[in-house]
């Protein structure tokens, strides 16, 4: 839920540390999700195998995106 409250043209969110902790869980279930169906077919068998690599690497690349952004937002609320 983006709330706006500081400058012009700046945005903050309200609760961003709980939707980062929701946005890497969810990822992570995705990636055990993708591993399990990669391995068993379970889900879907048509699926060649380097679509799930490429599904593995962008659940990955998005739990490292969200990790990196709040360590950025705590290293600015540090600072002030």
């Amino acid at each position: 839920m983006p709330v706006c409250t500081g400058k012009k043209g700046e945005m903050k969110m309200k609760n961003y540390r709980l939707f980062s902790k929701i946005v890497i869980l969810v990822s992570i279930c995705l990636i055990v999700l993708t591993a399990l169906n990669y391995v068993t077919g379970i889900l879907n068998s048509a699926l060649p195998g380097s679509s799930h690599v490429i599904c593995i690497a962008a659940f990955c690349l998005a739990v490292f995106a969200v990790t990196v952004m709040e360590k950025d937002r705590l290293g600015k609320q540090k600072e002030r």
